[in-house]
Order: structure tokens, then C-alpha cells, then sequence
């Protein structure tokens, strides 16, 4: 078939012409339109991920909040006993009376001062003994010492640290004072028929969180206590 002069076929029919002014801009418009849409459904996606996880972290957060109100709960609940109650007043009298036994002229005490230097920074330890003198009957000598109060200071430049370990006549630690950088932590110790928790504690009181594991505070004043067994308690 071919084309006449005048536009027609040589059949006689009019040739149809493509529009194409209009052509790219339909092309354009349909590339926008699709464009709008795919970017609808990824905002619609992003919305409901940030929806789906908005409500996880609010539901953790309740579970997070509720157990430790649990723990606060039992802790208090251990601590207000009536037993917790008697071994902390029981535990203030006997620090009272050793307060004011190591104030006496006649205390007995041995200081152990350490000066060492870590990564070139001078550092000073004292630890300080207040110990009573218990004769001894039937043993290989005549007397033996039984510390009850033991000090600790850390003297580190721009930091002071300071403890102290109460102990008991059999050397169980039962209370452990704590001072750091005006942070303060006490921890009263007791048996469970004294109201006393899995920590072996019956009572804490801390100003700015838990500085200090009762498990290891039991464990610095046992090796305290060693090293002065090791020191004035020895078998000639």
C-alpha cells in the first residue's frame, strides 16, 4: 500500500498520525503517578513498622517497669520484717559501741599504710585495725586479738575512698559502710531467721545506686581479716 500525495492510502483510506506532542507528556504523567503511589506505600509501610514498634517498646517498658516494682516490693517487703527490723537496730548499737570504743585513748589498733605508684599516679592505702585483746587459757599463746572494726582508706589524687567493715565476735562481717566521691553505701548483714534476703542482707541503704556486691563485701573483709590473723595471730 502506498502513500499519496494528498494523505491517503492507495486504497483511498486516510492514514492515522501519532500524536506525538502529547505522547511524552502522558509518559511523564503516568511515571509521576506511579512514582506518588510507590512512594504512598512506602510511607504507609514505614508507618505501620514504626506503629508496630512504638507498641513493642511501650509493652517492654511496662514489663521492665513492673519487675522492678516486683523486686522493690520484696525487697522492702524482706526489709520491713520484724526480724530485718531488730538485727538492723541490733547492728546500729553494736557500731555505736564501736565508735565509741575507738575514740578511747586505750583502743587498741595496728595501721597498715601502702604507698605505691599505678601508671605513674601516686597512690596511698591505710587500712586500720581496732582490735580487743582476748586471753587465751589452754592454746600455744597466751592471748589472742579480735578485731571488730576495720577502716579503709584509698587516697588517690582527685578521689577519696573510704570503707568500713563491722565485725562480730566469730569475725562474720555485718555491717559494710561505703563512701566514694559522696556516694554513701550501707549493707546490714543477717541469717535468714534474722529477715536476712538471698544476699544475706537484712537492710541497705544507697544514695546513688549499689556501689558495692554484698557477696564481695564479705569477701574483702575475710581477706582483711586473713591478713591480720596472718599478721598479729601468729603460732610461735
Amino acid at each position: 500500500m502506498q502513500e499519496q500525495p494528498n494523505g491517503s492510502s492507495s486504497a483511498g483510506y486516510p492514514l492515522l498520525k501519532k500524536d506525538t506532542a502529547k505522547e511524552p507528556s502522558f509518559r511523564k504523567s503516568l511515571r509521576k503517578s506511579v512514582h506518588a503511589q510507590n512512594k504512598i506505600v512506602s510511607l504507609r509501610k514505614e508507618q505501620t513498622t514504626n506503629y508496630f514498634l512504638n507498641k513493642f517498646l511501650r509493652h517492654m517498658k511496662r514489663i521492665i517497669l513492673l519487675a522492678l516494682s516486683l523486686c522493690c516490693m520484696l525487697a522492702a517487703s524482706a526489709q520491713s520484717s520484724p526480724e530485718a527490723k531488730a538485727r538492723v537496730a541490733e547492728i546500729r548499737k553494736i557500731y555505736a559501741q564501736a565508735k565509741k570504743d575507738m575514740e578511747l585513748p586505750s583502743t587498741n589498733k595496728t595501721v597498715v599504710t601502702s604507698n605505691s605508684r599505678y601508671e605513674g599516679v601516686p597512690r596511698k592505702e591505710t587500712v586500720t585495725y581496732y582490735h580487743k585483746i582476748q586471753p587465751v587459757e589452754d592454746g600455744p599463746v597466751e592471748s589472742i586479738f579480735i578485731p571488730y572494726l576495720i577502716t579503709n582508706n584509698f587516697d588517690i589524687p582527685g578521689n577519696k575512698f573510704y570503707q568500713e567493715f563491722l565485725l562480730d565476735e566469730e569475725g562474720t562481717l555485718v555491717f559494710y559502710y561505703e563512701k566514694n566521691e559522696g556516694h554513701e553505701t550501707r549493707l546490714y548483714f543477717g541469717t535468714e531467721e534474722q529477715g536476712a534476703d538471698d544476699e544475706g542482707l537484712v537492710h541497705e541503704i544507697n544514695t546513688n545506686g549499689r556501689t558495692m556486691d554484698p557477696p564481695f563485701a564479705c569477701r574483702l573483709a575475710n581477706e582483711l581479716l586473713h591478713a591480720f590473723n596472718l599478721l598479729l595471730n601468729r603460732e610461735f
